[in-house]
């Protein structure tokens, strides 16, 4: 019985290792698609970069975009649910399965890829395309 104890709790263990990798893979995707045409370390919009985690902590004209630990307070989720969504300008608005995607990355407390720095992969990176709207 108690092999049996010890066997499922190192199933759960893994399961919410792969849970947490998958989560961070597809946050840093959204971040890349949707956020660092406008907010990459060149282009700095509103002052903000995302291209690493002091990044979006450091946050720009209006604060930190990412409080680790604590959606509620970080503005890049401000941003992303407001109605009507202010960001992102170019590009589709979030769906809310990726809200809820960067909701559980942050509240995880927002880990970074080992490579820290992210690029663009937007459309409009693919295209020459500009911040707009």
């Amino acid at each position: 019985m108690l092999d049996l104890a010890l066997a499922m709790s190192t199933c759960l263990v893994e399961l919410r290792t792969i849970s947490a990798a998958d989560e961070l893979v597809d946050a840093i995707a959204i971040l890349e698609r949707s956020c660092l045409n406008c907010h990459d370390r060149a282009r700095r919009k509103g002052g903000l970069a995302l291209s690493t985690r002091s990044d979006g902590l450091a946050g720009g004209e209006s604060g930190p975009a990412l409080v680790s630990g604590r959606p509620e307070k970080s503005l890049l989720l401000e941003y992303v649910t407001g109605d009507p969504p202010e960001m992102p300008k170019s590009g589709p608005r979030l769906s809310q399965q990726e809200i809820q995607t960067l909701q559980g990355w942050i509240a995880t407390g927002a880990p970074w890829p080992k490579s820290e720095r992210m690029i663009d992969r937007s459309v409009q990176a693919a295209d020459g395309g500009r911040c707009s709207r």
